[in-house]
């Protein structure tokens, strides 16, 4: 698809939550219109490259050292989970839906990054179950913006996982 035209580009510091300590990387984001009826979001995290593409509602994780696009996302090695994540709608006005499909039970938790790096909330804990998990999480008094929602989920067995999706607040 060819692009129409560009709407934004930055580069801000974000905040991965650990359990003992917070460590700072790089977030850049760009994002662009596709056609009439659809926009793009491209992610870049830290210096290995994470990248994601958010089309519509999809994401999907690479790993390279270039940011994601149409052109070198299809280029790049899919990172594998038992688990796929989608946040609808996204932009968001008042609230949005976390929809998760896990393999196996664990727990959640969920902490909104702000442009500048500011903790914008966290969540307690959440329990997973095997198959379909809903989360509705409220961005009442969050202003308008580009966020990073910061996935964290502990599995019974000790494992850890982080993942990072962006959020558009529109109110």
């Amino acid at each position: 698809m060819k692009k129409i035209g560009f709407l934004a580009s930055l580069v801000f510091l974000g905040i991965e939550l650990c359990a003992q300590h917070l460590d700072r990387f790089v977030f850049g984001v760009g994002g662009g219109i596709l056609s009439e009826n659809q926009w793009e979001i491209q992610t870049t995290i830290g210096q290995g490259g994470l990248a994601g593409v958010v089309t519509g509602s999809s994401f999907r994780l690479s790993v390279g050292y270039q940011q994601a696009s149409p052109s070198t996302a299809t280029s790049t090695k899919l990172v594998e989970a038992e688990w796929s994540m989608t946040i609808f709608p996204n932009p968001c006005l008042d609230h949005f839906t976390l929809y998760l499909h896990t393999e196996r039970s664990g727990t959640i938790q969920l902490a909104l990054v702000d442009a500048s790096g500011r903790l914008g909330g966290v969540t307690a804990p959440a329990e997973l179950v095997v198959g379909d998990n809903e989360l509705r999480v409220s961005m009442a008094g969050v202003p308008a913006g580009i966020y990073v929602l910061e996935t964290l989920i502990r599995l019974p067995d000790g494992q850890v996982s982080r993942t990072s999706l962006p959020v558009i607040c529109l109110h």
